[in-house]
C-alpha cells in the first residue's frame, strides 16, 4: 500500500512524498516470521557444523534463536502467578469493602471468579499430558 503525505515546503513538483507501507507481522518478501526463524536456525547450525552440541547451542543462544532457558521460564511463571495472586487479593479486599458498605459488588464478583479460575487453570494438567 502506498501512502502519500503532502509537504508544503517542497517545490510544487515534489510536494507529495510517497511511502510504501507494509504489514509489520509479515516481512516485505511475503515469507512468514516462522519460516525466517527456521532459516536463521538452519544457517546458524550449518555455520557451526562439526562443532560440539554445546557450542552449537551457545551459537543459537548468541543469535537469540534458542528456546528460553529453564531459569527464564521459571521467572516468567513466578511473575505471572504473583500477579494473579496480587489481583486476587486486591479484588477480595474490594469485595469485602463493598459488602461492608452495602454497595453493589457484581463487577468485582465477576473479576474475582475470573481470577480464581485463571489461577486454578495454571495448575491443572492439559488433556494432552494425561492424568
Amino acid at each position: 500500500m502506498v501512502v502519500e503525505h503532502p509537504v508544503p515546503s517542497l517545490p510544487k513538483k515534489e510536494r507529495t512524498i510517497k511511502f510504501r507501507r507494509r504489514n509489520r507481522t509479515e516481512p516485505e518478501s511475503g515469507i512468514s516470521q516462522e519460516e525466517l526463524r527456521k532459516e536463521a536456525i538452519r544457517r546458524t547450525l550449518e555455520q557451526h557444523r562439526g562443532e560440539s552440541p554445546e557450542r552449537q547451542a551457545e551459537a543459537l543462544q548468541e543469535a537469540n534463536l534458542a528456546a528460553p532457558t529453564q531459569g527464564t521460564t521459571d521467572w516468567l511463571w513466578k511473575v505471572f502467578v504473583v500477579g494473579l495472586v496480587a489481583a486476587l487479593v486486591i479484588s477480595l479486599g474490594g469485595l469485602i469493602t463493598l459488602e461492608l458498605l452495602d454497595k453493589s459488588s457484581d463487577v468485582l464478583v465477576t473479576a474475582f471468579t475470573s481470577i480464581v479460575t485463571g489461577l486454578l487453570g495454571l495448575f491443572i494438567p492439559g488433556p494432552a499430558e494425561g492424568s
